[in-house]
């Protein structure tokens, strides 16, 4: 599972295909399910795109999706959504998480995606507004989720790098930082 969509590649090449003189009996879209993961704004952006005369702008289309999602959009749950908007909701595809990847030593750290840290923190700030909501709830623990998987990447490449290093106590001390990781996200997702 991902937090992923790619909404600003979805409304190029919905408008790309709608205004293409090649475009044919074009009568209608499909969805390729897992191809978005466990997305509820790609499907819906998708399916109401089919609808409507223009394909809208993914950043309206958003905060008036949201305002329907939660019955109302406080500021700082707009803030977190354009932050997504910005960061994972313009990567079309993830191929998955470090965190369910086969151990191997070839494995690639990286630096954690500080938007959706970011959009955790200002959406777990809407909580007094929207927190009794289960789709607030919903999408809490997904951007929550996806935020401590991006973490995975830097603890996997301090593991990496301490047993390249020969450091058996830097090597023990990641290890431990990664397991504590995963036990987060074990818990995180228990709810």
């Amino acid at each position: 599972v991902s937090l992923h969509a790619g909404l600003p590649q979805i409304a190029c090449n919905l408008r790309e295909a709608l205004s293409s003189p090649a475009r044919g009996a074009l009568d209608g879209l499909g969805l390729i399910m897992e191809g978005l993961g466990y997305n509820p704004a790609a499907y819906d952006f998708l399916l109401r795109s089919a609808w409507e005369a223009e394909v809208p702008e993914p950043a309206a289309w958003l905060d008036e999706w949201l305002c329907a999602r939660y019955g109302r959009l406080p500021p700082k749950a707009r803030e977190a959504w354009n932050l997504v908007l910005r960061s994972a909701y313009s990567r079309p595809v993830q191929a998955g998480s470090i965190l369910c990847a086969r151990p191997s030593l070839d494995l690639a750290g990286g630096d954690p995606d500080e938007d959706v840290g970011a959009a955790w923190g200002a959406l777990l700030g809407a909580a007094g507004e929207l927190g009794a909501l289960d789709t607030y709830r919903y999408d809490l623990v997904h951007v929550a989720r996806q935020a401590l998987t991006s973490l995975g990447a830097a603890h996997v490449g301090a593991v990496l790098d301490a047993f390249r290093a020969g450091d058996r106590t830097k090597l023990a001390n990641a290890g431990r930082g990664l397991c504590d990781l995963v036990r987060d996200q074990d818990l995180l997702l228990a709810t």
